[in-house]
Order: C-alpha cells, then structure tokens, then sequence
C-alpha cells in the first residue's frame, strides 16, 4: 500500500506501454528521466529540450497526463540542463538519500543504506530490475513506519 514516483526512460516507455498505464491507474507518479538517458550535460541545450520533450510525450500519450516532473540520468545536470527542463515545463527533481541499490545483492544493505539517514521529507533513490530492491522494500516500509513515518509520491510532497 505504498505509493512511489517513478522517473521513466522515454524509449523504455514506448517498449512497455501496459507497465506505464498499470503504474499511472494505481496511482503512482510518472516523471520523466529523458528520452535515451544520456548523460545531458553532453548535450546542447535544443539536444536536451528535446530528450525532456520526447519523453514526457511518450508518457503523457499513455497515461493522458501531463509529466510535472524530471531527474536527470545520474542526476548530471547543468544550467543548461535545468533550463531545458524549465522550458519543457518540467521540475528537476533528485533525491537525499542514495540506497546504492544497483548491482547490490544483499538486500540488508540496501536497508541500512536507506534507514539509518530516513527523516522526514527525504527522496529515496532506488533503480528498478534489482532483486535485491525488491527484497529490501518491505523491510524499508516497515521501519519507516515503525519510526511513524509516511510515503508520497513527489505530486503529493509538492502538491501547493
């Protein structure tokens, strides 16, 4: 019973339609994490634009939705980064804590990675395909709640 944000790749988007529309119909917020997930500090500014736009269409044409949100892949960014995203009518959204999830395999790590810096207002970073992730979250639910704390999707933690 935990809602997330998730920040998705455009080309993966269009590869797997049935998973963004699942995801959007139970609730969970969709942002955008470009087109190719490039590093965009890489890139011209129009290049960016367009890898903010490309993806937020892809989205927006599946979910019927507007996409409010971005994070940059490896959360690389440059004014001109941020600007793009600006124009592209997108917030740049990272995270304050790192569960350092990819590639790890034991999944107590990504617990205490995550747990011993949980406070009130924190953005989780975690990156799908793992088993380890899956592993890990019902143990990071139940201590969160466990020290009375909540989820919400980034729409709901910045809804005003």
């Amino acid at each position: 019973d935990v809602r997330a944000t998730f920040f998705l790749v455009g080309k993966e988007v269009l590869r797997h339609p049935d998973i963004v529309a699942r995801m959007a119909k139970e609730g969970h917020t969709i942002g955008n994490h470009s087109f190719r997930h490039w590093n965009l500090q890489r890139l011209c500014r129009e290049q960016i634009f367009c890898e903010w736009t490309s993806c937020s269409e892809c989205i927006s044409n599946i979910t019927g939705r507007p996409v409010r949100f971005c994070r940059p892949p490896g959360g690389n960014f440059s004014m001109d980064v941020l600007l793009a995203a600006r124009e592209a009518g997108l917030q740049t959204i990272l995270w304050s804590i790192n569960s350092y999830d990819a590639g790890e395999t034991d999944p107590e790590r990504i617990v205490s990675n995550v747990i011993d810096r949980l406070e009130p207002g924190a953005i989780i970073l975690f990156h799908d395909g793992f088993e380890a992730t899956m592993k890990a979250l019902p143990e990071i639910v139940r201590k969160a709640r466990e020290k009375k704390l909540f989820f919400v999707t980034i729409d709901q933690m910045f809804s005003h």
